[in-house]
């Protein structure tokens, strides 16, 4: 069993009109709250960037939830009612059925707030992702409970975590009263162009479905992580004994800011190498 992290409680924040609505939503809640435990990305320059949480934190952060046993049973389920996009993406190559998926997608990361578009449209050869293949594997339809555990687009998602994937698929099979009908990987029919589209996690009347969100001008959702009280407290305890002064959200902002752009984020020459290549670039 995964080990539930007490430090940290969730919040899934209000439905946004489109993906990038939701984004800059999420990062302008964390610039503002000194409790912010959202994660981040780190730049060269010794800044960083908040961004949405890649799909394995996302299921990390539901089952945690799920297992706070102090809680009611509707309370344990508060994350699983609704679907949650994430940083990660899914990169579907022209006319094929070969995807790949990258852990933290950059030019999500980066989406300018007023972008509309459907999905972003870039070379399948520029992304460097772990490549799937539909054709190799259920794809599209309920798996069943025995098939989850090896299947490879939930191995990849979750990094190969296979203790989380066992208790995401146990409580999805105890919850979802649909035993023989769980998870379905979804991939889209062979696309007319190359499609980058933000990786989903599905809710628990959907049987906590992954697949690509089918249009990032609809709709986003997003998890916000913050300490709880008592982590808090205790945090703010030992900055005061370092004599360290609690950081303004005037203070966050400058940092994790383009200097002309407010709350657009910095360019990409500022990721460290090492970094860039562990995730998603064009």
């Amino acid at each position: 069993m995964v080990t539930p992290d007490f430090d940290k409680e969730y919040t899934s924040l209000p439905r946004m009109g489109t993906y990038a609505l939701g984004v800059h939503a999420l990062r302008e809640k964390c610039i503002k709250d000194e409790n912010t435990a959202q994660p981040r990305l780190q730049l060269l320059n010794g800044s960083s960037i908040y961004r949405a949480m890649t799909f394995k934190e996302t299921v990390e952060a539901k089952v945690d939830d799920y297992e706070r046993y102090d809680k009611s049973q509707a309370e344990r389920k508060r994350l699983w009612g609704d679907w949650l996009d994430t940083c990660s993406a899914f990169a579907y190559e022209e006319n094929s059925t070969k995807f790949q998926f990258a852990r933290e997608c950059i030019p999500l990361i980066k989406i300018p707030k007023h972008f509309k578009g459907f999905f972003f449209e870039i070379p399948y050869s520029s992304v460097d992702g772990i490549p799937l293949d539909s054709s190799e594997g259920i794809y599209n339809e309920p798996l069943p409970y025995a098939k989850i555990e090896d299947h490879a687009g939930w191995r990849a998602v979750l990094e190969d975590d296979v203790a989380l994937l066992r208790q995401f698929r146990d409580i999805t099979w105890h919850e979802s009263g649909k035993p023989d009908a769980l998870m379905v990987f979804f991939a889209p029919p062979r696309v007319k162009t190359d499609t980058v589209l933000a990786a989903c996690v599905n809710d628990l009347s959907n049987r906590s479905n992954a697949g690509g969100n089918i249009n990032l001008s609809i709709s986003g959702r997003f998890l916000l992580a913050a300490h709880t009280p008592e982590a808090f407290a205790k945090r703010k305890r030992s900055s005061q004994g370092l004599h360290v002064a609690p950081e303004s959200a005037e203070g966050r902002l400058s940092k994790i800011s383009d200097a002309s752009g407010g709350l657009e984020l910095a360019v990409e020459e500022e990721i460290p190498p090492a970094v860039r290549k562990r995730f998603f670039f064009f």
